[in-house]
């Protein structure tokens, strides 16, 4: 019930018989009212009076890739999964999600949002903004686009320039060799070696874990064995 003069205020009721908490009032307009409740069994009314105000914009998305203060990267080549980049607050109501992607210093850089993942191309700066239709303030994050593949598990890596997107762990047995000026960018993620080919064998100078050659590391923590020394002549 209206209790301002010429109020206008209007409700949505849903009522879950089977499950009292499921039950909800979605209201329109602002104003007071009053909210009645009783059933038809002998019941004496309840009654609630509520001020139904304008409905706050939130922040409902956190960053994910927050490893430091730095710039991330991200590949323009294979896709970049949403929850890689963002992912939403815990009780926040996502509506339909809106993702844009800009360049920033007039940089080549571009990207297409589409099925839940982005697509970047060219290379350069970029601010990818993401938000919903229902009062949600956007979320922001600038990331490089470099020519790299997007990499999330071990099997992915290959001998071509490549971005972590999180942490990764080495097979049993494994190794990983990077020839011929390329980089690996590991966004500050853990590339977890401790299950990689044994890389102290006595003479066998060809035995290795991880193999870089006129190539680079980029910004990755590497947790490895601790290997026994060897002497020889």
């Amino acid at each position: 019930t209206n209790l301002d003069e010429n109020g206008n205020v209007t409700a949505e009721i849903n009522y879950d018989r089977d499950n009292w908490e499921n039950s909800t009032i979605k209201f329109t307009s602002t104003g007071n009212v009053k909210i009645t409740i009783q059933d038809y069994y002998f019941c004496t009314p309840t009654e609630l009076t509520v001020e139904i105000t304008e409905r706050q914009p939130e922040v409902k998305f956190d960053v994910v890739m927050n490893n430091g203060d730095f710039l991330h990267r991200v590949g323009n080549s294979g896709t970049v999964a949403l929850d890689k980049l963002f992912k939403a607050k815990e009780d926040a109501e996502i509506g339909t999600i809106s993702v844009t992607v800009e360049a920033v210093n007039g940089t080549s850089a571009s990207g297409t949002y589409s099925n839940n993942a982005i697509q970047f191309s060219g290379t350069g700066v970029v601010k990818v903004t993401v938000t919903d239709n229902d009062y949600c303030i956007p979320t922001e994050l600038y990331l490089e686009v470099v020519d790299a593949y997007n990499v999330t598990q071990y099997s992915e890596l290959k001998g071509q320039n490549s971005v972590f997107l999180s942490d990764i762990t080495m097979s049993n047995g494994g190794t990983y060799r990077l020839t011929g000026n390329k980089v690996l960018y590991g966004n500050g993620f853990t590339f977890d070696v401790i299950n990689g080919a044994y890389a102290g064998v006595e003479y066998d100078y060809a035995s290795y874990v991880i193999y870089l050659e006129n190539s680079r590391f980029d910004n990755i923590q590497i947790n490895g064995a601790v290997y026994p020394k060897i002497g020889s002549t």
